[in-house]
């Protein structure tokens, strides 16, 4: 496969997760998870979703060959998605993998 047909591809897989991306956030300020991805059957977001929806977002958003390039909508929920990551983020800049929680001492 060459660079130009893996690009085609990869830009194209992008696009069809794009739904996804915008329509599985939480856009209730309300709750914990804003911003993040609506909780999934295992009932909690993990952090590192918000950082790869943010980072698909804005690969999009900045492609000039992408449908989307410059949308605001992109941008919009991109920026949720890292304030989601911010506050779940700790001092030192880590972040826990919900389901084992590495910064609490009775785990």
């Amino acid at each position: 496969m060459d660079l130009a047909h893996h690009y085609a591809t990869s830009l194209r897989a992008a696009e069809r997760r794009l739904d996804h991306l915008l329509h599985s956030q939480q856009r209730d300020p309300a709750r914990r998870d804003y911003g993040g991805a609506a909780p999934t059957a295992q009932g909690y977001v993990e952090p590192s979703s918000s950082a790869e929806s943010a980072a698909a977002l804005l690969t999009l958003y900045l492609n000039r060959d992408a449908s989307q390039c410059g949308s605001p909508v992109l941008l919009d929920s991109a920026r949720l998605y890292l304030e989601h990551l911010l506050r779940v983020q700790h001092p030192d800049g880590t972040i826990d993998l919900s389901c084992t929680n590495f910064h609490c001492s009775s785990t």
